[in-house]
């Protein structure tokens, strides 16, 4: 393979050789060791030299009934190496922050039976999502964020039982409402942590959403969302971090926000929010951002704002052209 590359870091835990069977694991360490020399042989810097020594196959490697990690920081090629594919035992392959480019192919969940992380965002990969990847059904972990994915994300998703956080935010991903992908994002019953941001996702917050109670992390700003948000949003009582800013919801914020009982970072900004500015809806002693700027909120600022959110370090409240009344003196002891 010809080295014209552009470096970038790439780091491996390749976590292997658990076999039944003495046969099987010198079998695999051959098939798995030929495949790491082929990738080590595509690297070309290693800064910190892990590759000196880690990469090398020792008789307690052979025999261990556990799983050897092996983690590296090193440079290698702009596109995913072809060696990596015939590794047969990975568990985590992270790429993050890199200068990958080009597509998956369409086999690339084909190969990695116990996959259970890989980390892609930051990239520069492009095209279809392959619908492979829904085999691997081992997968908990799947950050695709920062790429130039596009078109629908496949529904074969749903397969992922076992995900538990998913990545989609800042990618060119069209062609589908927020009602499409719960269809199948509905099915993952162990997720807890989804980012959506920065793609072009239309329609309104269907209410099947909000019937993943797992949910701790949800970004959906900056798409062009509409409606306003269900009172079932208070379903989500495991919920920390929510993001929704940035599309173009409106209607009153419903009271019963106020369930998110772990809540502790609310973007609600530039949105069309409208209705009477009540604090006690956000009666939630975590709290330690707010911003609801550039909406159509009225009222005042409650006098009693830092017995409401004792913990608040962020309230962002400009650009509300319906607030009155005088800043309470009480916002000192927040």
């Amino acid at each position: 393979m010809e080295k014209a590359f552009t470096s970038f870091r790439l780091i491996l835990l390749l976590l292997h050789y658990v076999m039944a069977s003495s046969t099987m694991i010198q079998t695999n360490i051959s098939t798995d060791q030929l495949a790491l020399l082929s990738l080590k042989s595509e690297i070309i810097s290693d800064p910190f030299h892990f590759l000196d020594e880690s990469w090398k196959y020792s008789r307690r490697d052979r025999q261990s009934s556990k799983h050897e990690r092996f983690a590296h920081t090193i440079q290698s090629a702009c596109s995913i190496p072809l060696a990596v594919f015939n590794i047969s035992r990975i568990e985590v392959i992270a790429f993050t922050s890199n200068y990958l480019s080009g597509t998956l192919p369409n086999h690339f969940g084909n190969g990695f039976p116990i996959l259970k992380g890989l980390y892609l965002s930051i990239n520069k990969l492009h095209g279809h999502t392959p619908t492979s990847l829904s085999n691997c059904s081992e997968l908990q972990i799947l950050p695709l964020s920062g790429n130039e994915f596009d078109g629908p994300i496949h529904r074969e998703i749903g397969r992922l039982s076992n995900l538990q956080k998913l990545f989609l935010g800042s990618n060119h991903f069209t062609g589908m409402t927020l009602h499409y992908l719960m269809k199948e994002v509905g099915n993952l019953v162990n997720l807890m942590d989804l980012g959506m941001e920065r793609n072009q996702i239309t329609g309104s917050i269907p209410i099947s959403m909000f019937n993943i109670s797992s949910l701790q992390y949800l970004l959906l700003a900056k798409n062009n969302l509409k409606g306003s948000l269900p009172w079932e949003i208070g379903n989500l009582t495991k919920m920390q971090v929510l993001y929704l800013n940035e599309n173009r919801f409106n209607g009153e914020i419903p009271k019963d926000i106020s369930n998110l009982v772990e809540l502790e970072e609310l973007g609600l900004e530039f949105n069309s929010f409208s209705g009477s500015l009540k604090m006690e809806s956000f009666n939630i002693s975590r709290l330690r951002i707010i911003s609801l700027l550039h909406n159509n909120l009225s009222g005042i600022i409650p006098p009693n704002i830092c017995s409401v959110l004792p913990n608040i370090e962020h309230l962002y409240l400009d650009k509300l052209t319906n607030l009155f009344g005088i800043i309470p003196h009480s916002i000192s002891n927040c």
